[in-house]
């Protein structure tokens, strides 16, 4: 099954960028490119000046519940490569396995608040340049793919260069500036990365310190804070407070589940790294892994809470 979800996920990366399955359609849901997704075109209006240019929702109630469809997107494209990939199988017992499981795959979740992530850091599988296959596979005979989990690379612009220097483009690298400001610029067949280098490369070992400093402290407070609540509107967003009543006036409820969530963000993408900014995050692989966790403590909380 986990190679299963590796191929599939791999090719839906693969799919062209026009493709509506795509990982890069799907990606830039969320916030750039800033164009409708699927000719939907209904309130589609970027330029309001009311409007941020993403579809997805932060600092509203609709926070988790806007990104659990989301998530359902992207397996549904899993699964669309999956059931692809089992009619390709030339082994009869490989094609009616792949088959039967391709409609059970499920984004996995990374429990980033877990003792694992405390003592460990980031799983290897997040970033091993390439992974081995488990299942010794009778209808290929490749034992290893490229990580589809490691990085993705956007086959368009993503952004837009700064004019005033070129130093914020990574096509500049070695030198590369993270911006100041603003969103870092993607070009066309770079990489997404995490605590970006000078070389515009990431770095694990930032990341894993990171990840082990945080797991433990904040995130894990973090978590038992938010499940104290049981109300939706303290729970659910950052700009929530008993005297705003979410006006968007004062930025981070201490115990929210968005604000846990958007330290993840920055933990994960440091200065530079797209998952450290809402119009780009989405086109990490690991967002969605990060997300599927967070719909795993919605789902607890309504567990807890089933009458709120």
């Amino acid at each position: 099954r986990r190679d299963v979800f590796l191929l599939a996920f791999s090719a839906v990366q693969a799919l062209d960028a026009d493709d509506r399955w795509s990982y890069y359609q799907i990606a830039g849901i969320h916030g750039l490119p800033h164009a409708p997704y699927d000719g939907d075109d209904g309130e589609w209006d970027p330029y309001n000046p009311e409007w941020w240019g993403g579809y997805c929702q932060h600092g509203t109630p609709l926070f988790p519940t806007w990104h659990r469809p989301y998530m359902l997107l992207l397996e549904q494209s899993i699964i669309r490569q999956a059931k692809l990939l089992a009619t390709t199988l030339s082994n009869a017992g490989e094609k009616e396995a792949v088959s039967a499981m391709a409609g059970e795959l499920r984004i996995p979740y990374w429990d980033w608040a877990s003792n694992s992530a405390r003592i460990l850091g980031l799983p290897d599988i997040f970033t091993s340049t390439d992974v081995s296959l488990a299942y010794a596979w009778k209808s290929f005979t490749r034992t290893s793919i490229p990580n589809p989990l490691k990085a993705f690379v956007v086959p368009r612009d993503v952004g837009k260069p700064f004019a005033s220097s070129d130093v914020y483009n990574p096509s500049a690298r070695p030198g590369y500036v993270v911006p100041p400001q603003g969103n870092p610029f993607l070009p066309k067949g770079y990489p997404t990365v995490r605590h970006v280098t000078p070389n515009y490369a990431s770095n694990n070992d930032k990341v894993n310190v990171s990840v082990m400093r945080n797991a433990g402290t904040a995130l894990v407070e973090g978590v038992h804070a938010m499940l104290q609540h049981d109300q939706w509107m303290p729970f659910s967003n950052h700009f929530w407070s008993e005297a705003t009543h979410g006006d968007g006036t004062q930025f981070g409820y201490y115990a929210s589940l968005e604000l846990v969530h958007d330290f993840v963000h920055g933990m994960l993408g440091g200065a530079g790294g797209q998952m450290s900014y809402p119009e780009i995050a989405s086109f990490d692989p690991i967002f969605f892994f990060h997300h599927a966790n967070v719909d795993r403590l919605v789902a607890l909380w309504q567990y807890c809470y089933p009458d709120a």
